[in-house]
Protein backbone atom coordinates (compact mmCIF):
# COMPACT_ATOMS: atom_id res chain seq x y z
CA UNK A 1 0.00 0.00 0.00
CA UNK A 2 1.19 3.08 -1.00
CA UNK A 3 2.29 5.55 2.03
CA UNK A 4 0.03 8.36 2.81
CA UNK A 5 0.29 12.10 2.26
CA UNK A 6 1.26 14.46 4.89
CA UNK A 7 -1.92 16.65 4.89
CA UNK A 8 -0.18 19.85 5.94
CA UNK A 9 0.01 22.23 2.60
CA UNK A 10 3.13 22.25 0.42
CA UNK A 11 4.27 26.31 -0.46
CA UNK A 12 6.58 24.92 -3.23
CA UNK A 13 4.93 26.37 -5.96
CA UNK A 14 4.16 29.11 -4.62
CA UNK A 15 5.10 32.23 -6.67
CA UNK A 16 6.35 29.98 -9.36
CA UNK A 17 5.97 32.48 -12.09
CA UNK A 18 7.59 35.34 -9.86
CA UNK A 19 10.74 36.68 -9.96
CA UNK A 20 12.58 36.00 -6.87
CA UNK A 21 15.45 37.57 -5.19
CA UNK A 22 18.18 34.92 -5.08
CA UNK A 23 18.22 32.22 -2.16
CA UNK A 24 20.24 32.60 0.74
CA UNK A 25 23.48 30.65 0.49
CA UNK A 26 23.88 30.26 4.17
CA UNK A 27 25.25 25.63 4.90
CA UNK A 28 21.77 24.69 5.48
CA UNK A 29 20.26 25.56 1.76
CA UNK A 30 20.61 21.72 1.11
CA UNK A 31 19.48 20.01 4.51
CA UNK A 32 16.71 18.32 3.77
CA UNK A 33 14.76 17.24 6.72
CA UNK A 34 15.85 13.16 8.18
CA UNK A 35 12.12 12.35 8.52
CA UNK A 36 11.33 13.20 5.33
CA UNK A 37 14.50 12.02 3.81
CA UNK A 38 13.42 8.85 4.89
CA UNK A 39 9.93 8.72 4.29
CA UNK A 40 10.61 9.89 0.61
CA UNK A 41 13.19 7.49 0.07
CA UNK A 42 10.38 4.75 1.36
CA UNK A 43 7.73 6.24 -1.28
CA UNK A 44 10.62 6.48 -4.28
CA UNK A 45 11.74 2.38 -3.16
CA UNK A 46 8.10 1.81 -3.24
CA UNK A 47 7.09 2.79 -6.51
CA UNK A 48 10.32 1.99 -8.36
CA UNK A 49 9.14 -1.96 -6.81
CA UNK A 50 5.96 -1.34 -7.94
CA UNK A 51 7.29 -0.84 -11.76
CA UNK A 52 9.57 -3.54 -11.74
CA UNK A 53 6.82 -5.58 -10.77
CA UNK A 54 4.48 -4.25 -13.81
CA UNK A 55 7.51 -5.45 -15.87
CA UNK A 56 7.62 -9.00 -14.68
CA UNK A 57 11.14 -8.27 -13.86
CA UNK A 58 12.90 -11.29 -11.75
CA UNK A 59 12.44 -10.87 -8.27
CA UNK A 60 15.72 -11.07 -7.56
CA UNK A 61 16.28 -7.46 -9.37
CA UNK A 62 14.34 -6.34 -6.42
CA UNK A 63 17.42 -7.06 -4.44
CA UNK A 64 20.12 -5.14 -6.59
CA UNK A 65 19.51 -1.58 -4.46
CA UNK A 66 21.91 -0.54 -1.82
CA UNK A 67 20.33 1.92 0.52
CA UNK A 68 23.82 3.01 1.20
CA UNK A 69 25.00 4.04 -2.58
CA UNK A 70 23.96 7.53 -2.85
CA UNK A 71 24.24 7.19 -6.55
CA UNK A 72 22.00 4.68 -6.83
CA UNK A 73 19.38 6.98 -4.68
CA UNK A 74 20.32 9.53 -7.08
CA UNK A 75 19.12 7.82 -10.04
CA UNK A 76 16.08 6.58 -7.85
CA UNK A 77 14.83 9.89 -6.64
CA UNK A 78 14.98 11.14 -10.34
CA UNK A 79 13.10 8.27 -12.06
CA UNK A 80 10.76 9.22 -9.02
CA UNK A 81 10.37 12.85 -10.01
CA UNK A 82 10.29 12.22 -13.64
CA UNK A 83 7.46 9.74 -13.18
CA UNK A 84 5.40 12.50 -10.94
CA UNK A 85 5.54 14.93 -13.84
CA UNK A 86 3.93 12.26 -15.98
CA UNK A 87 0.71 12.02 -13.21
CA UNK A 88 0.07 15.72 -13.23
CA UNK A 89 -0.27 15.35 -17.03
CA UNK A 90 -1.91 12.38 -16.84
CA UNK A 91 -3.94 13.84 -14.19
CA UNK A 92 -3.06 10.88 -12.19
CA UNK A 93 -1.54 12.83 -9.02
CA UNK A 94 -3.39 15.70 -7.44
CA UNK A 95 -1.82 19.08 -7.08
CA UNK A 96 -1.15 18.89 -3.18
CA UNK A 97 0.34 15.36 -3.96
CA UNK A 98 2.39 16.62 -6.73
CA UNK A 99 3.56 19.73 -4.97
CA UNK A 100 4.30 18.04 -1.29
CA UNK A 101 6.72 14.53 -3.04
CA UNK A 102 7.81 16.71 -6.18
CA UNK A 103 9.07 19.11 -3.02
CA UNK A 104 10.61 16.24 -1.19
CA UNK A 105 12.14 15.10 -4.08
CA UNK A 106 13.93 18.19 -5.45
CA UNK A 107 15.47 18.27 -2.41
CA UNK A 108 16.64 14.89 -1.77
CA UNK A 109 18.16 15.24 -5.57
CA UNK A 110 20.15 18.44 -4.28
CA UNK A 111 21.24 17.00 -0.87
CA UNK A 112 22.23 13.66 -2.71
CA UNK A 113 24.25 15.47 -5.29
CA UNK A 114 26.12 17.97 -3.21
CA UNK A 115 27.49 14.91 -1.37
CA UNK A 116 28.64 12.95 -4.20
CA UNK A 117 30.53 15.70 -6.30
CA UNK A 118 32.38 16.64 -2.74
CA UNK A 119 33.23 13.40 -2.74
CA UNK A 120 33.91 13.35 -6.59
CA UNK A 121 32.97 10.12 -7.11
CA UNK A 122 31.53 8.69 -10.34
CA UNK A 123 31.88 11.33 -12.21
CA UNK A 124 30.91 10.30 -15.60
CA UNK A 125 27.58 8.53 -14.49
CA UNK A 126 26.11 11.66 -12.28
CA UNK A 127 26.27 13.42 -15.56
CA UNK A 128 24.85 10.80 -17.17
CA UNK A 129 21.81 10.45 -14.42
CA UNK A 130 21.10 14.84 -14.99
CA UNK A 131 21.46 15.09 -18.28
CA UNK A 132 19.06 12.10 -18.64
CA UNK A 133 16.72 13.78 -15.43
CA UNK A 134 17.39 17.41 -17.83
CA UNK A 135 16.30 15.91 -20.68
CA UNK A 136 12.99 13.73 -19.83
CA UNK A 137 11.73 16.73 -18.14
CA UNK A 138 12.29 18.69 -21.00
CA UNK A 139 10.36 16.60 -23.10
CA UNK A 140 7.57 16.88 -20.84
CA UNK A 141 7.73 20.03 -20.23
CA UNK A 142 7.93 21.45 -23.98
CA UNK A 143 4.98 18.32 -25.24
CA UNK A 144 1.24 18.59 -25.52
CA UNK A 145 -0.23 15.80 -24.51
CA UNK A 146 -2.53 13.83 -26.91
CA UNK A 147 -5.71 14.12 -25.06
CA UNK A 148 -4.72 18.41 -24.84
CA UNK A 149 -6.96 20.31 -26.25
CA UNK A 150 -10.66 19.31 -25.32
CA UNK A 151 -12.32 15.92 -23.45
CA UNK A 152 -15.60 14.63 -22.55
CA UNK A 153 -16.04 17.36 -19.60
CA UNK A 154 -14.67 20.53 -21.46
CA UNK A 155 -11.71 21.89 -22.70
CA UNK A 156 -8.58 20.29 -21.12
CA UNK A 157 -5.68 22.73 -19.52
CA UNK A 158 -2.06 21.10 -19.90
CA UNK A 159 -0.48 25.04 -19.56
CA UNK A 160 -0.52 24.22 -15.48
CA UNK A 161 1.29 21.10 -15.51
CA UNK A 162 4.21 22.71 -17.88
CA UNK A 163 4.33 25.79 -15.90
CA UNK A 164 5.14 23.17 -12.54
CA UNK A 165 7.67 21.35 -14.80
CA UNK A 166 9.27 24.78 -15.50
CA UNK A 167 9.35 25.44 -12.06
CA UNK A 168 10.78 21.96 -11.08
CA UNK A 169 13.85 23.46 -13.62
CA UNK A 170 13.83 26.75 -11.70
CA UNK A 171 14.62 24.56 -7.93
CA UNK A 172 16.72 22.46 -9.47
CA UNK A 173 19.06 24.94 -11.04
CA UNK A 174 19.93 25.93 -7.04
CA UNK A 175 22.91 23.37 -8.08
CA UNK A 176 24.74 24.62 -10.56
CA UNK A 177 26.22 21.36 -11.66
CA UNK A 178 22.28 20.93 -12.90
CA UNK A 179 21.61 24.69 -13.39
CA UNK A 180 24.27 25.07 -16.37
CA UNK A 181 22.95 22.08 -18.16
CA UNK A 182 19.58 23.10 -18.32
CA UNK A 183 19.91 26.35 -19.81
CA UNK A 184 22.29 24.78 -22.46
CA UNK A 185 19.79 22.09 -22.87
CA UNK A 186 16.63 24.56 -23.44
CA UNK A 187 19.03 27.26 -25.40
CA UNK A 188 19.64 24.44 -28.12
CA UNK A 189 15.85 23.31 -27.96
CA UNK A 190 14.85 27.13 -28.28
CA UNK A 191 17.56 27.06 -31.72
CA UNK A 192 15.69 23.92 -32.63
CA UNK A 193 11.92 25.56 -32.24
CA UNK A 194 12.69 28.39 -33.55
CA UNK A 195 13.98 26.92 -36.79
CA UNK A 196 10.83 24.91 -36.90
CA UNK A 197 8.51 28.05 -36.63
CA UNK A 198 10.13 29.81 -39.77
CA UNK A 199 8.96 27.16 -42.08
CA UNK A 200 5.88 26.56 -40.10
CA UNK A 201 2.16 27.90 -41.40
CA UNK A 202 1.16 30.19 -38.94
CA UNK A 203 -2.43 28.74 -39.63
CA UNK A 204 -1.05 25.26 -38.59
CA UNK A 205 -2.70 23.79 -35.77
CA UNK A 206 0.42 22.89 -33.71
CA UNK A 207 1.81 26.90 -34.10
CA UNK A 208 0.01 28.31 -31.26
CA UNK A 209 1.18 25.37 -29.03
CA UNK A 210 5.09 25.71 -30.28
CA UNK A 211 4.67 29.47 -29.77
CA UNK A 212 4.01 28.81 -25.99
CA UNK A 213 6.76 26.44 -25.63
CA UNK A 214 9.34 28.99 -26.70
CA UNK A 215 7.35 30.88 -24.27
CA UNK A 216 7.77 28.69 -21.36
CA UNK A 217 11.85 28.62 -22.25
CA UNK A 218 12.91 31.94 -22.34
CA UNK A 219 10.76 32.43 -19.26
CA UNK A 220 12.69 29.76 -17.60
CA UNK A 221 16.58 30.86 -18.71
CA UNK A 222 15.12 34.34 -17.49
CA UNK A 223 14.39 32.78 -14.17
CA UNK A 224 17.54 31.03 -13.45
CA UNK A 225 19.83 33.58 -14.50
CA UNK A 226 17.79 36.15 -12.13
CA UNK A 227 17.80 33.35 -9.51
CA UNK A 228 21.34 31.88 -9.60
CA UNK A 229 23.90 33.63 -11.94
CA UNK A 230 25.96 35.81 -9.82
CA UNK A 231 26.32 32.65 -7.53
CA UNK A 232 26.99 30.25 -9.93
CA UNK A 233 29.68 32.46 -11.29
CA UNK A 234 31.70 31.57 -7.32
CA UNK A 235 30.83 28.22 -7.79
CA UNK A 236 33.86 25.46 -8.57
CA UNK A 237 31.57 22.97 -10.16
CA UNK A 238 29.79 25.96 -13.15
CA UNK A 239 31.89 25.41 -16.18
CA UNK A 240 32.91 28.96 -17.19
CA UNK A 241 34.67 28.56 -20.65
Amino acid sequence: MEPPVASCRCHFFDGCSDLQPPPPTGGGEHWVDEVLRRRFLRLARWKEKRRRLDRSLPVTSLMEFNSEDEIQQLSLSTDFLVELSDGIFAKRESCSTFATFSHQAVNFILSLLKNILLSKREKELVEEIIDGLVTRLMKRMCTIPENAGTSDSGPVDCSDAQFNVQHLFRKLGNEEFIGQRIILAVSQKISNVSESLLLLDPFDDSFPDMHGNMFIMIQLIEFLISDYMKIWLCCEQFDKS
